[in-house]
């Protein structure tokens, strides 16, 4: 998988996908080892900051999670570090992150850190552009937290 479709109604911060890495298919069942891989770039359905760098920009939910207090812990709140849509209503909203190696996919994380719970679908988009819904539900997390699914090894 190249990218993640996050279909979401409020803000995130960053989103990691965790992946086998580097085994061969017929050797990864003895000597597969999770690895993540965090967003490289995004792109969103509107975005509070106008332009990539900018606060609450999509650009904000790539790279390694930086909504954190001087523990390294998630902070909650209306953090310029996160991806905020450009308004506050129930209307929904997508975020759209790529990974700078496709990659075979067992699961994803999505850390949350403006009131929890947001996120309704995900979809994994693969190398020719195929889309793959792989959860929809409710969204449960609490703020901050993070919301984790797994799934079978994408092919």
């Amino acid at each position: 998988m190249k990218r993640i479709l996050i279909s979401a109604l409020l803000l995130l911060s960053a989103v990691a996908l965790s992946v086998l890495a580097g085994v061969p298919i017929l050797q990864r069942e003895a000597h597969a080892v999770p690895v993540e891989q965090y967003a490289s770039s995004a792109t969103a359905s509107s975005s509070y900051g106008a332009n990539p760098g900018d606060d609450w920009n999509a650009s904000q939910a790539t790279g390694a999670p930086d909504t954190v207090d001087g523990g390294g812990n998630l902070q909650c709140g209306d953090k310029k570090t996160a991806w905020a849509p450009l308004t506050s209503s129930s209307d929904p909203e997508w975020l759209e992150v790529s990974f700078a190696t496709p990659v075979n996919a067992t699961g994803f994380t999505v850390y949350e850190t403006f009131v929890g719970g947001f996120v309704y679908q995900v979809d994994l988009i693969d190398t020719d552009n195929v889309y793959h819904t792989i959860w929809t539900g409710t969204d449960t997390t609490a703020c901050p937290g993070e919301f984790t699914t797994t799934f079978s090894q994408t092919s």
